[in-house]
């Protein structure tokens, strides 16, 4: 918990989130745009964005709170921190929901390049083959080998697209801020 002075008395729990990519597919992360995400909730779950910047914001003061006269209240804090939990990762899923879409085109699309090149190159490689007289083996060996080669590609492209629908924005980090209310000293 981290105590600031604010017109206000609630408190608010900033979530920062990242980009899950599965660990066997780790370069679907170049498809997406957006990498991270931060949230700002109050306790009832309710998006406040003029706190999102709180973390970053150096010109507010932020200093650590007295944690006992929570634990009187431990239950009370712990469904209000796992409902917000549950906010945020729906914010979160609903943010990035386009973010799936967009980067499923844009992998479709390298791998349609991807495919056009290597029917490219292998008619090229059949044409050279049939010009030179090449045996009827040799063909049948090349024709088997370029078939294995397209069967690879889709079986990446297959791996690659299931791996971008199964990125999500993950929970990295959450802070509680508790915002008192302020008041001036006279001096």
């Amino acid at each position: 918990f981290k105590e600031q002075t604010v017109a206000e008395d609630p408190t608010i729990y900033v979530n920062i989130t990242s980009k899950d990519v599965p660990e066997d597919a780790p370069e679907v992360g170049t498809y997406f745009q957006e990498h991270a995400l931060t949230l700002a909730l109050d306790e009832a779950g309710k998006r406040r964005p003029m706190y999102e910047s709180l973390l970053d914001d150096d010109s507010r003061p932020l200093d650590r709170m007295d944690a006992t006269p929570l634990k009187g209240s431990l239950d009370r804090w712990r469904k209000v921190v796992e409902h917000n939990y549950d906010c945020a990762q729906t914010m979160c899923d609903d943010a990035f929901g386009g973010d799936v879409e967009a980067a499923t085109a844009l992998a479709e699309s390298a791998f349609d390049k991807r495919f056009k090149h290597l029917e490219r190159m292998q008619r090229r490689e059949k044409n050279r083959l049939e010009n030179s007289e090449a045996g009827e083996g040799e063909l049948r060996d090349a024709m088997h080998r370029q078939e294995t080669v397209r069967d690879d590609l889709l079986a990446e492209k297959s791996r690659v697209l299931r791996a971008v629908e199964n990125v999500r924005l993950r929970l990295q980090a959450s802070v509680a801020v508790r915002l008192v209310r302020s008041s001036r000293v006279s001096g």
